[in-house]
Parts: C-alpha cells; structure tokens; sequence
C-alpha cells in the first residue's frame, strides 16, 4: 500500500519480540485479517496482540504510549492497554507496540444489527473524550484547520467517479466556511464515521473532515485495500445522499 512499507510478518514479529521481550517470544502468533493502513495487527496468546507500523517514523505508536494511560480511566469503553514499548532495530527500523487484545469484530458500514446501540456509544466516547483536560497534548493530525487540506481534496476529487462530487465539493466549501471552534479539546482524528458533532459549525466541520478522509483515501486505496475502499465509498454515499435529502 506504501512506497516504503516496511515487511511485517509473524517471524519479524517473534524475532522482535525474543529480542525485547523474551517472556512473549513463546506464543502464538497469528497476523490478524486487517484493512487497516498504519499499523500491521498481530494477535499474540490469547490475551494480547502486537502493532507494528507499516512505515518507519510513525509517530502514533509514541502518543498511544504515551497517551492511553491518562485517557482511558475517563472514557466509557475499554481501550487497549499499552503492556510493551517496543523500539527500532536495524530489521525492523520503527517503534512498535505490544497491547490488550480486545474481542470483537470490526462493523462493516450499512451492516451494523444495531447502529443505534453503535452510534450511542460513539457520542458517549466523543463527550467524554471532549472533557479530558487537553492541557500538554500533542497536536492533531488537522492542526491548523481544514484549508491545509484543500488543494489534496481538491485533487483527489479529480480522480472520484464513483458518487457526485459536484455535491461532495459543495459540502467541502461548506465545511471550509465554518468558523474555527472556539476551544481546543481532545479528539479522535481517524474515527470513522466521524459526523457526531451537534452545534451547526461543528456539524460542517465534521464533515469536512469525513471528506478528507474519504476523498484522499479513495483514488489511493482503489485497487489496494478493498476495506478502505468501501469504507470510503460508504462515507461520501452517505454525505451525498443527506446533502440531497
């Protein structure tokens, strides 16, 4: 998927860990069915797993670290515990993780037996993410607003034939319209979907966000991650087909 994708697999994965953590070396380990872009998954025993980034220098891995443990005792769900920090070797040249394995399933978009239930606990998350003190906190991904996105938007929508982008731009211009939000606050910059905002601004602004990451994600992932690719796809669907209603 990445010009310089590091190669990741469950040997690497062992050898790392009989290097940094002997104690883990001995279990099982199976690569985890994944349609995920940053992070290699790994499921390690039965009671942990191990991610390891595709690309070297990637920074989540560090704030994950750094940043679960503050986080979770205030948030309504359970997020994986970071148990181990790995870092770089000359093999494999990237910090990497070794956390909690929660069950579950990943809900494919259009298919969720409850999307209520699913969307209560988004908003759940997203307030009490919003009361954490954002004091000290590393700046997000969108740092800045949205107009640092707008010529990749714009570009990408170029190369979109799969749903109107005549009405995604609208929306786009929009979202770039909103004034800025008036505080700064901790948030989420790759949950998808992500419009769950309720103030007017807000709700623009999510969307334009929604639209970074479908639009810039669509053309690259169309013949590299057929999950991506839906997910993408699922999302300007669903924004063209409210702007429309």
């Amino acid at each position: 998927m990445h010009a310089d994708e590091l190669p990741i697999d469950a040997a690497l994965v062992r050898r790392l860990l009989t290097q940094q953590f002997p104690a883990w070396a001995g279990l099982p380990i199976e690569r985890v069915p994944s349609d995920g872009t940053v992070n290699a998954i790994f499921r390690l025993g039965d009671a942990l797993a191990v991610r390891a980034p595709f690309v070297p220098g990637e920074t989540g891995i560090r704030r994950q670290a750094q940043w679960t443990p503050v986080l979770a005792p205030a948030l309504p769900v359970r997020v994986p515990a970071v148990r181990g920090i790995g870092v770089p070797t000359r093999e494999y040249p990237s910090d990497w993780l070794v956390v909690d394995w929660l069950p579950g399933r990943t809900p494919v978009p259009g298919a969720l037996t409850d999307p209520d239930a699913v969307t209560d606990g988004l908003v759940g998350f997203i307030r009490a993410l919003w009361a954490q003190d954002p004091a000290g906190a590393p700046d997000a991904h969108h740092w800045g607003g949205l107009a640092r996105d707008d010529d990749a938007v714009r570009r990408a929508l170029a190369d979109i034939h799969e749903v109107d982008t005549d009405t995604v731009l609208r929306l786009w211009e929009r979202a770039l319209a909103a004034p800025p939000h008036e505080s700064v606050v901790w948030v989420h910059d790759d949950l998808l979907p992500s419009n769950l905002l309720v103030d007017e601004a807000g709700w623009h602004r999510g969307i334009g966000w929604a639209i970074v990451q479908a639009v810039v994600a669509l053309p690259y992932y169309r013949h590299l991650n057929a999950g991506m690719t839906r997910m993408a796809l699922h999302a300007l669907r669903e924004l063209v087909a409210d702007a429309s209603a």
